[in-house]
């Protein structure tokens, strides 16, 4: 359904419409190797990623490749939405100590927490949010493609970072 204007009318509309992938993303997941994980799905864009990269991998013809979305879930309506839609979800903390073990094992990661609002006196979840949890899920993925979200998409260069055994 579309409104006059051919804007998408209701909820589903608009979500189908944003979730929809373009033919350069479907050429790119048929290359994929490995899962793809999410960090942070729970979020904003994270549903709408996390459906979009789902269709893209099924129009590619890559139904083998599974879309993890991790998050702590506060919302379950989204959850349901996600798993209704093929989309593997996790409940994980990010922030608790042990995390990684929780993870789901992936060649592709796409790192989309982050903590900038709400945080006076407690100025210690913006450094473990933003500083400590990048290092950790690098940790994790020591092999994968990461790629943090931000305006611009920057290779990122792990060299300055050492492996801790």
């Amino acid at each position: 359904m579309t409104t006059e204007s051919g804007a998408p009318g209701g909820d589903e509309a608009v979500e189908r419409r944003l979730s929809s992938p373009s033919p350069g993303l479907v050429q790119d997941a048929a290359q994929i190797d490995g899962d793809l994980v999410i960090l942070g799905a729970g979020g904003k864009m994270g549903p709408t990623l996390a459906m979009m990269a789902r269709r893209a991998l099924d129009e590619a013809g890559r139904r083998e490749v599974v879309v993890h979305a991790v998050s702590r879930w506060s919302d379950a309506e989204v959850r349901e939405r996600l798993e209704s839609a093929g989309v593997s979800t996790v409940v994980a903390d990010l922030a608790s100590p042990g995390v990684e073990s929780q993870l789901p094992d992936g060649g592709h990661v796409v790192f989309m927490v982050g903590a900038k609002f709400g945080v006076t006196g407690q100025e210690y979840r913006a450094w473990l949010t933003n500083a400590a949890l990048p290092h950790t899920v690098t940790q994790r993925y020591p092999d994968a493609d990461l790629r943090p979200v931000h305006r611009q998409r920057l290779p990122v260069d792990r060299s300055a970072l050492t492996r801790t055994e």
